[in-house]
């Protein structure tokens, strides 16, 4: 026998004259419900019970749970750095779009408007898709810390700071 069996044995053993009470969590309500096992249940179906319980939570609930806290933090930090990186990309081509805007004025040079329109069109996609990575990013967020406050662990903060004009709208 491992040494779980042998440690269910000892808790049910400790416990043959009286039913065994299982406590369950009612999420809605946060009351508290108690689930008891009939005396009609052999020792054999307690044991059974126990232990596929502990297999379950231990093999496959918590493996799960950890690879989705590491996949949402990982993905968190990735979609934030994608959405830094696109918006500067964004302000740098809007930069060298206005530069060439003037010099189009300046030179009286048709194709210089033309690439000015395309670097504007170009800064305004990016710009786009940086705010697409930052709301993805505070969505994993927000799937992360549901994660965390069902496991009682306290919650990361959301870094991403919004502008108050776009609060506004």
């Amino acid at each position: 026998m491992d040494q779980d069996e042998i440690s269910v044995q000892d808790e049910i053993s400790d416990q043959e004259d009286s039913d065994i009470v299982l406590e369950i969590t009612e999420q809605r309500n946060n009351n508290y419900v108690l689930e008891t096992v009939s005396d009609t249940i052999s020792e054999t179906d307690k044991k059974i019970e126990v232990t596929m319980r502990r297999h379950v939570l231990q093999q496959i609930i918590q493996p799960a749970y950890i690879k989705d806290i590491s996949s949402l933090v990982d993905w968190r930090f990735k979609w934030r750095k994608i959405g830094n990186y696109l918006e500067c990309f964004s302000q740098l081509l809007s930069l060298v779009g206005i530069i060439f805007a003037f010099s189009a004025g300046f030179y009286d040079d048709k194709s210089l408007s033309f690439y000015s329109g395309c670097m504007g069109s170009v800064s305004l996609a990016l710009l786009k898709s940086s705010a697409y990575a930052f709301a993805e990013s505070k969505e994993r967020t927000g799937s992360l810390n549901t994660i965390l406050s069902q496991l009682h662990i306290d919650t990361m903060p959301n870094i991403i700071v919004e502008d108050a004009s776009k609060k506004k709208m």
